[in-house]
């Protein structure tokens, strides 16, 4: 069976406020995801587009070329984006590997954001889900796939790189 990985995550409010995607957050999460990409060998990824990790992903596919699924809960998802946000969305959308589909019809509606997220979760054969543990819609979309069969999760603690970064740097022992 060929392997389809679709990811869910938070958005940069709850990673650190890394909307450049540069920092901790950013760094440990692209790390964690370029390894189960290469270790899994997606013959497609699917994202769902929004700010934070779901554009980590995406960057990340299309590094390692990957062909990606851009599922787009509907049109305008980034029409209230900072420019520099609305502008990488665009190169992603526009990259060759790329193709679009909108998920749902008409303007913005929050629920349009689970459809999106039960369509990725649908598709795949893999959910990466990295997720603090917090409630949203991390959380829902993680709770749907959960109750689907034969659909594995693959569990991505964004705190991680404090994890990390204490076995590099352990606190010096006073006694």
């Amino acid at each position: 069976m060929e392997t389809i990985i679709a990811v869910t995550g938070h958005r940069p409010g709850k990673l650190n406020k890394e909307y450049d995607y540069i920092g901790p957050y950013s760094d440990y999460l692209r790390k964690r995801i370029k390894k189960v990409l290469l270790d899994r060998q997606p013959v497609r990824t699917i994202s769902g587009m929004a700010l934070g990790v779901d554009t980590i992903f995406a960057q990340v596919s299309l590094e390692l070329k990957i062909p990606l699924l851009a599922a787009i809960p509907f049109i305008g998802q980034e029409s209230q984006w900072p420019q520099k946000s609305q502008d990488l969305y665009n190169r992603i959308l526009n990259h060759p590997l790329v193709t679009s589909h909108i998920v749902c019809e008409g303007p913005y509606n929050s629920a349009k954001m689970q459809i999106r997220n039960e369509f990725m979760v649908d598709e795949a054969s893999l959910l990466i889900a990295c997720w603090n543990g917090t409630l949203g819609g991390t959380m829902n979309c993680v709770r749907y796939a959960e109750k689907q069969k034969n659909k594995e999760i693959f569990y991505i603690n964004p705190e991680g790189w404090k994890i990390d970064q204490a076995q590099i740097d352990p606190q010096p022992q006073l006694f």
